[in-house]
This record gives structure tokens, C-alpha cells and sequence, in this order.
């Protein structure tokens, strides 16, 4: 008994002990709850802010946890649940934000929080306390029935990025769309009138905004502008130089620029911190700030250049030495003194920098465009070089730039100076030439000369000195001065004297080296032996070629006229040396068709010349425009006529077409004989002509039809066209027959008015006497014969028959074999270019014995044929 007495209250004060445990846990968690004191709402970042305390805490300072929810729309929607854990000291406000993708007006959300402590100080278990009431938050009422709102209102944001937007309606609302500009974007259904849109990678359209709207049918639209911003980039080459050790230049490349319109953005703004110095710059610029140095004993400097606009912040870091980024200011004050013909020294300034640094300056010489000289000088403060090997009379551009020369980092800019050489005597002779003619009593010598070259010249050329020495009176000398820029001067001179003549350039400097030609006594110099050769140029010019001639030779000289056709001439010459026997004369000017000639003359020991030879010919020949210019001559000419040709036959069938030949006509086709299917001969008989026209009628006769009353004028007649019909033979045929007229315009003018061609119906009654003749087809035959041989006697004013048209039987076989049902009435059919007629005169049935007859209306002089 006592055992289980003790069993008892042991198990009793368990039970006790595990009640007052639950108990303690059970307000640990009601005294542990959180309590939300406030929460706000940041529209443009859309954002809440969370502040709340924790009541009750058992401790002064404790870790915790707490875990918070959000819900949108319903409470039971939990879109977000965070962890967050802060050490708390009691009565202390904490604080949380969280910031949603879609945007806080598009509907209701609630929050609410739970916390635990977690401190390492408290061993015992903790457990989480209970959820805080839910707190509804609500940045906008609900719109009125017929209302229509859009957000986020005007959001800035990237290029690239993305970003959430709704509407919400009123109830009346229905069949809502949104765009993008002028593109449709899909939505989602987020609760009965909210529709939410998602856009990724947003394009920048323009800085002044994207517009997003929505609306229906009934026009009730609302919308926000999307302001897109370029993203901002990193700056890209960061760097640091001075120039005069008192401040330093920072520059970078910005990227582009991320300000848009209305000031919604401004540009991106850039700051220089210096992390020794702590001191900060705000620059003035996009791509470049200024840095004062400072006259301590600073040297290295670390540098953080911070880019940032609404959106975002961007930096770079460079650490460098003072010393090692001195870009030196551009030399200055160059001058040029003693200058010469041919030198000249070259002087300048540099900026004083610090402590005397020792300078690598570079000096270029450029002459016609090209570097002809590049010199490296060490200077310290004044610079200084002799500019030596200068042509006379030249312009020079010089240029001249500095570096640090012991720790090298940027040149300086070229600072460019000209400079004008002197003039000095011109150095070479010029190339001279002459041209000798014979008159009686007197020899007349073109003496000629080519300007210097300007490195022969030296200088302006002012005049040139001829200097004429009579070999055979050395006494009398001749001196001619020829003011330039003259290149020839004409001399008459005794044909009994030798003469040698001097030619000299001269400039302000002094004059030239002499020119010598000698003009020999003998005039002839044997031109009078040397026969022309006949020669072919090539593209590259002509090739001449000749035989030396025995004993010493000074050189050769060829000549020729660059014109020959003008009266000018253009007198050229070209000097070959001593040892060479052929060359080639190419020149710009040569002309295709052209004959131009070549003298070849050898030069003497004594400047003494004499004709070696004669050459001829073109450089290029012209019979090949000939060929290419009359040939395609030819074949235009040949063109036009077959043009022409054609143009004549097309014209001639169209207005002036062919009269058909008789014996070429169909009808010997359709003619099918039961006895000779393959007839060869067609007989008179077996023809019945269609129409017949009379031309050339002198005169306008009287015709009596027989067997009518009426007279009726040949004038009459042909006013309207010839005719024939064509009509069954039928005693029971009362309806009229077929009928097919022809006419052809080129022998009957008068009736091209004619509209067409058709027949009346005729009755029975009619007298045969209005129809005109009236016979079968053996008897119509037989008339035709008889009408026709008398024709020929009746006819003596040469009125003539022509052949309009043929129309065969329309019956095949026999004549005796008529259809008993004749086909009914046509239209008249048109042959080529013909006409058709007046309405013909049909017939009257005839006996049954009769066969296919034909009626014509004919004149007292018109015959069958």
C-alpha cells in the first residue's frame, strides 16, 4: 500500500509539474507576441514600412526572431514570408521595409508577425509566440463604378528592366485594353477588377517618356508614362596628369547620358574622393574634373571617381604617383635665328616646372608634305637646335613637342612654325638647244632653253644672259640679257663664222653654271645625205635607235616638235650620253594620227652638232575609226532600212492590201465531185462569182432590168456597192436565204459608209419584176458567157472588170441535190479589210427543177465575169 501511495503522488506531481510547464509556455507566447505600432507606405518606391514593439520582454536585451507575412487581396493570399532577426532591448521600436513588384494602389494587403527569442544567454527551449492580428493596409479606395485608374503613376526606371502595372475598374467597366505605345499587351487577372501586366526588357523609346494607358469602347482611358532611363555605366578610362604641379586633371569617358525630359531625371552627376586626403570634389563636368594640389609633401594620391543618378551608382578607384603623370604644356616663343641658305637655328621655351625637371623635347623638319628630319633634344627650360642640310629658298615646316624625360607619360601637343630659307646662286646649267636655217647671206640660229627645276634654281630666276663669241673673231663678243620667265631667243649670224654661244641663269644670288652650243660655219651639215626612216610608235612612246658615229663623241641629241600641226611648234629636245645608241621619247602629248618626226644629232668634243638621222611616224595609227567608227555606222544604216522595209509592208497590208487571185480561191477545195473527187480543171461553169465592180465609168447610163417598168441610172448603181446573194431554189421557201457580201474599199470608195449587210424577208407575191434577173444556174451561166463576150465589143472606153470575191456552193455533190430545208438567215460575214453592204435583194422561191441561182443588179455596160 505504501508503494503505491508513493507511486501516486508521484505521478501527481508529474501531471502538476507538466500542467504548470504548459501553463508558463502558454503565456511566454501570449506576453512574447508582437505588436505592430504603425505601417506606412512609400508610393514612389512602393514600399511598406513596418514598426512595431515587443511587449513584455522577460529579458533587458535579447536576440530574436521574428517571421512576417504578407497577404494581398485575402488574407489566406500569403505572397511573402521573410525571417528577420535583431537584437532587442525592451521598449525598442523596430523597424522593417519590404518593396512590392506590383504596385501597393492596385489593391488591399495585410501583415502580420510572430517572434521567438534566440538567444545563446537563454538555454532553455523558446517557442514562437503567436501571430499578431492581421493589419490591413490600403493605399487607394476602390474607384467609383465607372472609373478607371492605372499604375504606378509616371515610374522611372531602366533600360532592360522590368516592372509590374495594373488597373482597376469600377463595376460598370468591361472589356478593357492596354498598350504599350501602339502595341497590345496581355494582362492577368488578379481579382474580379484588377488586371495586372508584366513588362521585361523595357525599351527606351525616348527620353521624353513611354506611354502605357488603357481603355474600352466607351473611350474612358487612364494611363501613366513610363520614363526610361540608358543605364548608367561605369566611367571608362579614368585618369589623372598635371602639367604644372599645381593641379591635377582628372578625365574619364562618361558613357551615355541618363537624363531624361521634365527634369523626371537629370543627368548623371560624378564626385572625386581622395581617400588619403579625405577630401571630396563635386564635379562641374560629365567627362572631366580639376583637383588642387596641395604644397605639402603629398605625392601619391588614390582616387575614387563615383558616377550616380536616381536610379543607381557606379565608381572606379586608380592609385598613382604625382611624379609619374607630369604632361608638359606645349613649347612656346619659337623663333629662328641666323638663318641662311642652307641652316638655321631653332629656339623656344618651356614652362618652369618644379624642381627643374629635365625635359625630352622632339624636333621634326618637314619639307614638300614629307618628314625630312626628326631630332631628340634634353631641355630644361629654354630649348634650342641647329637645323643644318636646308635647300636655298625653301619653306620648311617645323614642329617641336616635350615629355617628362625621366618617368615618360603624354607628349605635349606639336607646336608648328614655319621658316623661308635664302636664296643662293642657281647650281646647275640649264639644258639648252638651238635650231638652224639657212637664208641667203644669213643663218638664222631659235636658240632654245628649258626653265631650271627649283632645286637647281635656288631662287626666283630674274633674266637670262646669251653671251655669242665668234670663234673666228675672238674680239667681238655678243651679250643678250632675257628677262625670264622667256625660254628661247632668235639669232641671225654670219653663215661664213663659227659661233659658240653661252647661256646662263641668273637669280638675286649670283648666276649659274654656263650652257655651250656651237653653230658650225657649214650650215648644210650634211642633212642632205641622211635619208627618213619610217618608224612605229608604241603606247610607252617611240623607240629610236641609230649608229654611232666614229671618232669622239660628246653625246647625242634628239629633237622633234611636240606639235606639229600648230604653228607654235612646242620645240622639244632630249640630251643622251656619250655611250648610248638608242632611247625611247614618250611624252603626255602625242596624239594618235599624228606624224611626228626625230632628229638624231651627235655632239662633237667642240659642242659642234651633225645630223645622224631622220625617223617618221605615229604612235598610233587610225585605220583600226575607222574601222570601229564605220562599221557601227553601217550597221545603224542597215537597221534603219529593214526598219523601214518593214514599216512599208506593214503599211502597205494594212491600208493597200492584196486583191485575192482567182485561181488561189477556196472554192476549188469545196468543190467535191461524186464522179472526179480530185479535179484538177475548173470549168466556168462550176463558178459562181460572188460580186462584180465596174471602175474607172465615164459616164452615168440608163438600165432596164427586164421585166420591170422602172429604169434605174448607172450612177445609181454604183453609188451603192456591187452585190451578190445567194438563195435556195425552194418552191415552199418563203423566209429569206443566205447571204454574203464582199467588197473590197481600194476600187469602191463610195460605200465605206456602208454599216452592214442583211436580208429582208420577201414574200411570194412580190412580182419578179422588182427582183430584178431572175434565172437558173446553167441559163446565168450561159448569160454570163454571152454578156461577157459582148462586153469586150461594148466596152470600147476601156471600162474594165475586177474580181471582188468568190463564194463557193454551199451545196456539196451534184447541183440537182438541194437541201429541202435551206439554213436560215445570217449575218453577212467581213473578209479582211471589206465592208459590209447594203441589205441584199432577196429572191422568190423558184420551181422545184430550179437550182441555186444567183440575182445582181447590173448596169447597161456592167458585165459578168
Amino acid at each position: 500500500m505504501a508503494v503505491i501511495s508513493i507511486s501516486g503522488t508521484t505521478l501527481l506531481l508529474a501531471l502538476l509539474s507538466l500542467r504548470t510547464l504548459q501553463s508558463l509556455v502558454l503565456d511566454e507566447r501570449l506576453l512574447l507576441t508582437p505588436e505592430l505600432i504603425n505601417i506606412s507606405i512609400n508610393s514612389e518606391h512602393q514600399s511598406l514600412h513596418l514598426q512595431w514593439t515587443v511587449p513584455n520582454l522577460p529579458h533587458q536585451e535579447s536576440r530574436m526572431a521574428f517571421q512576417i507575412q504578407i497577404s494581398r487581396f485575402e488574407r489566406s493570399k500569403v505572397i511573402w514570408e521573410e525571417n528577420y532577426r535583431s537584437t532587442v532591448k525592451q521598449g525598442q521600436v523596430l523597424h522593417w521595409s519590404w518593396e512590392s513588384e506590383l504596385p501597393l494602389e492596385c489593391g488591399p494587403h495585410f501583415v502580420r508577425m510572430k517572434s521567438k527569442v534566440v538567444d545563446a544567454k537563454f538555454p532553455k527551449p523558446s517557442f514562437w509566440s503567436s501571430w499578431s492580428p492581421w493589419e490591413k493596409v490600403v493605399a487607394q479606395d476602390s474607384p467609383g463604378p465607372n472609373e478607371l485608374l492605372v499604375f504606378p503613376k509616371d515610374k522611372l526606371v531602366e533600360e532592360g528592366s522590368s516592372i509590374t502595372l495594373c488597373y482597376v475598374s469600377g463595376s460598370n467597366l468591361k472589356n478593357i485594353s492596354c498598350y504599350l505605345d501602339s502595341e497590345q499587351i496581355p494582362g492577368e487577372r488578379l481579382d474580379a477588377n484588377v488586371f495586372a501586366f508584366s513588362l521585361s526588357n523595357i525599351p527606351f523609346i525616348r527620353k521624353t517618356g513611354t506611354n502605357f494607358f488603357c481603355g474600352n469602347s466607351t473611350h474612358k482611358e487612364d494611363g501613366t508614362v513610363l520614363f526610361v532611363s540608358k543605364v548608367l555605366e561605369e566611367p571608362k578610362d579614368f585618369s589623372c596628369e598635371t602639367r604644372d604641379f599645381k593641379t591635377l586633371k582628372c578625365t574619364w569617358e562618361p558613357g551615355p547620358d541618363t537624363g531624361l525630359a521634365w527634369s523626371k531625371q537629370p543627368s548623371q552627376s560624378y564626385t572625386l574622393l581622395e581617400s588619403f586626403s579625405r577630401r571630396k570634389e563635386h564635379c562641374q563636368h560629365r567627362s572631366w574634373c580639376h583637383w588642387q594640389i596641395s604644397q605639402g609633401s603629398q605625392e601619391t594620391y588614390n582616387f575614387t571617381l563615383l558616377a550616380e543618378n536616381r536610379l543607381r551608382r557606379r565608381s572606379v578607384n586608380l592609385l598613382f604617383n604625382l611624379t609619374r603623370r607630369v604632361h608638359p604644356v606645349d613649347p612656346q616663343s619659337i623663333k629662328f635665328e641666323n638663318v641662311s641658305a642652307r641652316s638655321a637655328i631653332m629656339t623656344w621655351k618651356e614652362y618652369s616646372i618644379v624642381n627643374h625637371c629635365t625635359l625630352l623635347c622632339q624636333v621634326e623638319l618637314r619639307g614638300e608634305g614629307e618628314v625630312t628630319q626628326q631630332h631628340n633634344v634634353s631641355v630644361e627650360v629654354n630649348g634650342e637646335y641647329v637645323l643644318s642640310g636646308l635647300e636655298p629658298d625653301t619653306q620648311y615646316a617645323t614642329q617641336v613637342r616635350c615629355a617628362s624625360a625621366s618617368h615618360f607619360w603624354k607628349w605635349s601637343d606639336w607646336v608648328p612654325q614655319k621658316i623661308i630659307t635664302f636664296e643662293a646662286a642657281p647650281s646647275e646649267a640649264p639644258d639648252v638647244w638651238r635650231n638652224v636655217t639657212s637664208e641667203p647671206g644669213r643663218q638664222n640660229v631659235a636658240l632654245f632653253w628649258k626653265p631650271l627645276s627649283k632645286h637647281q634654281a635656288n631662287g626666283k630666276i630674274l633674266f637670262y644672259n646669251v653671251v655669242i663669241e665668234n670663234l673666228d673673231s675672238a674680239s667681238r663678243l655678243q651679250l643678250l640679257s632675257i628677262p625670264a620667265p622667256a625660254t628661247q631667243q632668235e639669232l641671225m649670224l654670219d653663215p661664213r663664222c663659227s659661233y659658240r654661244i653661252h647661256v646662263t641663269a641668273n637669280n638675286s644670288m649670283g648666276t649659274s653654271p654656263a650652257s655651250i652650243v656651237a653653230v658650225a660655219g657649214d650650215p648644210g651639215n650634211g642633212t642632205e645625205n641622211v635619208k627618213e626612216e619610217r618608224i612605229t610608235g608604241t603606247d610607252g612612246g617611240f623607240p629610236l635607235s641609230w649608229k654611232p658615229k666614229s671618232g669622239d663623241v660628246a653625246g647625242y641629241v634628239v629633237d622633234w616638235c611636240a606639235h606639229p600641226r600648230d604653228t607654235s611648234c612646242d620645240f622639244q629636245w632630249k640630251h643622251v650620253g656619250p655611250n648610248t645608241t638608242s632611247t625611247v621619247i614618250s611624252s603626255d602629248s602625242f596624239e594618235p594620227g599624228v606624224r611626228y618626226s626625230f632628229r638624231i644629232y651627235g655632239l662633237s668634243t667642240k659642242r659642234i652638232a651633225y645630223l645622224l638621222a631622220k625617223k617618221t611616224g605615229y604612235c598610233q595609227e587610225l585605220a583600226n575609226i575607222l574601222i570601229r567608227i564605220i562599221l557601227p555606222m553601217i550597221l545603224c544604216v542597215l537597221l534603219i532600212m529593214i526598219l523601214c522595209y518593214w514599216k512599208s509592208q506593214w503599211m502597205k497590208e494594212e491600208c493597200y492590201p492584196d486583191i485575192p487571185d482567182p485561181y488561189k480561191s477556196s472554192i476549188l477545195s469545196m468543190k467535191k465531185s461524186k464522179e472526179n473527187p480530185h479535179p484538177t480543171i475548173m470549168n466556168v461553169k462550176d463558178c459562181i462569182p460572188d460580186a462584180i465592180e465596174v471602175i474607172n465609168k465615164a459616164e452615168g447610163t440608163k438600165t432596164q432590168f427586164p421585166g420591170t417598168r422602172k429604169s434605174v441610172t448607172e450612177t445609181e448603181l454604183t453609188s451603192q456597192p456591187v452585190y451578190l446573194c445567194l438563195i435556195a431554189t425552194e418552191n415552199n421557201y418563203s423566209s429569206p436565204g443566205p447571204c454574203i457580201c464582199f467588197e473590197n474599199l481600194t476600187y469602191n470608195q463610195e460605200v465605206s459608209a456602208s454599216d452592214s449587210c442583211g436580208h429582208g424577208p420577201v414574200t411570194p407575191e412580190e412580182p419578179p419584176s422588182q427582183l430584178g434577173l431572175l434565172a437558173s444556174s446553167g441559163s446565168f451561166l450561159k448569160a454570163l458567157e454571152k454578156n461577157y463576150t459582148n462586153s469586150l465589143e461594148e466596152n470600147p472606153s476601156g471600162n474594165s472588170l475586177r474580181y471582188v470575191s468568190q463564194l463557193a456552193s454551199p451545196l456539196s455533190g451534184d447541183k440537182e441535190s438541194l437541201p429541202t430545208n435551206p439554213p436560215m438567215l445570217v449575218l453577212c460575214s467581213e473578209y479582211k479589210m471589206q465592208t459590209a453592204v447594203p441589205s441584199c435583194l432577196a429572191s422568190p422561191p423558184l420551181s422545184e427543177d430550179s437550182s441555186l441561182s444567183s440575182v445582181t443588179l447590173l448596169g447597161e455596160s456592167e458585165h459578168y465575169s
